[in-house]
């Protein structure tokens, strides 16, 4: 089976119940970007249990998470940011997951699972993150604007 079924058939919608975990995920995470781009003012690392519960229940975000036997593994989400315009975010794999196709998988499923309305997807990433820019060119996102002060790239694709 293909990494993308096993992703389709095995990823669900994130609940209160699995902020605890969601957390745990965003921290493993998230410290390969900070060490990348030399800095820790990266939300999903300055984050607490209340504020991924808030976003559990936000109706605007989509959160999806992959589970391999009960261990959460990976997670996306998804927000609409303008009319026919979807935001890609907090693509994350667990550091020991990294590079099995997990998250590449876990893309195609996010945006598989855009309304039919939207035309074009953005996504953000650090400005030193030349790996995140190569994934992402390859899923066919191009960069289209950089925040030096953010220490960010804007990336965008049609649909």
């Amino acid at each position: 089976m293909s990494k993308d079924e096993v992703v389709r058939r095995a990823a669900t919608r994130l609940t209160h119940g699995d902020a605890g975990e969601l957390l745990t995920l965003q921290l493993a995470a998230w410290v390969r970007e900070a060490l990348t781009n030399e800095t820790l003012a990266i939300p999903p690392l300055h984050e607490n249990l209340g504020h991924v519960r808030a976003q559990l229940a936000d109706p605007a975000l989509t959160i999806w998470g992959l589970r391999e036997d009960s261990r959460l593994i990976a997670t996306v989400r998804t927000s609409s940011i303008a009319p026919a315009t979807a935001f890609v975010g907090r693509l994350g794999v667990v550091p020991d997951r990294t590079g099995e196709g997990f998250g590449a998988a876990m893309l195609r499923l996010a945006e598989s699972r855009l309304p039919d309305d939207v035309d074009r997807i953005e996504l953000i990433t650090g400005i030193r993150s030349f790996g995140n820019h190569a994934f992402y060119a390859r899923h066919g996102y191009a960069i289209v604007g950089r925040d030096e002060s953010e220490g960010i790239v804007r990336m965008a694709k049609p649909r």
